[in-house]
């Protein structure tokens, strides 16, 4: 019996359809508080509130999207 092997490339990239979601999180110190959405805006202004109510200043971000992996020889069609 004879096997055939056949290497493939493969790429990876964002898809707009997707979104984006961008999240942020109170950092260390016993604070559960986070929040997430759609812009960088809107989860920045969440954090500026609650380091106003908190004194809290120090914050984790993240930011996370949908990619889809395709063959280079599909990506041509």
């Amino acid at each position: 019996m004879r096997s055939v092997m056949r290497f493939v490339d493969y790429t990876i990239s964002h898809v707009p359809e997707g979104g984006v979601i961008w999240a942020i999180a109170c950092g260390p110190g016993g604070c559960d508080w986070s929040t997430e959405g759609e812009s960088d805006e809107d989860t920045s202004k969440a954090a500026m509130k609650h380091t106003a109510e908190t004194g809290h200043d120090l914050f984790r971000r993240t930011v996370s999207d949908h990619a889809r992996v395709t063959t280079a020889e599909s990506a041509g069609t």
